[in-house]
């Protein structure tokens, strides 16, 4: 196999793998590319992104403002850089990636609104994503950070919102947490698991009434949710036999 094999092979698999979310593989083909091509945007795009996820912004940043240089149209790009941005509190720099941005995703005069709320929606997932990552180390304080940026952005994204409202459960906010599960519901009327987390919320800081009304109300509304019925009968049926056999 030829050397321009090699490297489109190491192309082909750093890609899918960083479309199937294997980071760590993906960065070492990625790698092993640009040490004989640094023209593909596309590759900066992703190493940036994968720095970006693995805490290392300064590497972040480089990578993507590398592929903006190679491609100054590059949306997604433009996007990540803008995260970074913020993330590194380049508050005028963020805002003017996002800007290039916007301008750049722009086809015709007429698509200017759905451009511009496509690209909020993929900045917010961004932050959400970033977010996840926080709240899988157990940050939560910079998970609800990055949560509220992507509120910010897309403040009817329920299910970022339910997000939210478990990382301020997680610190004891327990106030902001029912808040955001409420909007959540609000937003969505059929959100069983916003509906599921307000029900542990009022158990954990005592109010066991509200807590046993909801969750019978969402087992009676949606029966099939077989985790509703587990902790109803675990937190109430089974103490309640506890109580009579006494």
């Amino acid at each position: 196999m030829g050397i321009d094999d090699k490297l489109r092979e190491h192309y082909r698999l750093g890609r899918e793998a960083f479309q199937a979310g294997r980071y760590k593989e993906a960065k070492e083909h990625l790698l092993k590319f640009i040490e004989e091509i640094d023209s593909f945007a596309d590759v900066y795009n992703m190493l940036g992104v994968i720095s970006q996820l693995e805490g290392d912004v300064e590497k972040a940043r480089w990578y993507l403002e590398k592929a903006l240089s190679i491609n100054p149209r590059y949306v997604e790009a433009a996007l990540n850089l803008a995260i970074v941005y913020s993330d590194m509190g380049m508050y005028e720099e963020a805002h003017e990636a996002y800007m290039k941005a916007r301008v750049g995703s722009r086809v015709k005069k007429g698509d200017r609104r759905i451009k511009d709320n496509l690209i909020k929606a993929k900045l917010a997932n961004l932050h959400a994503q970033i977010g996840d990552l926080h709240a899988g180390l157990g940050l939560y304080e910079d998970a609800a950070a990055e949560y509220k940026k992507a509120l910010i952005l897309q403040p009817d994204f329920a299910d970022i919102r339910n997000k939210l409202g478990l990382a301020y459960k997680e610190i004891g906010r327990f106030d902001d947490a029912i808040a955001q599960f409420k909007k959540a519901i609000e937003i969505n009327p059929r959100y069983e698991q916003a509906y599921l987390n307000l029900s542990m919320v009022y158990y954990a800081r005592g109010q066991r009434e509200e807590a046993k009304k909801l969750l019978r109300e969402l087992i009676l509304e949606f029966p099939e949710n077989k985790l509703a019925s587990l902790y109803y009968k675990t937190l109430f049926e089974n103490e309640q036999n506890q109580n009579d056999n006494r």
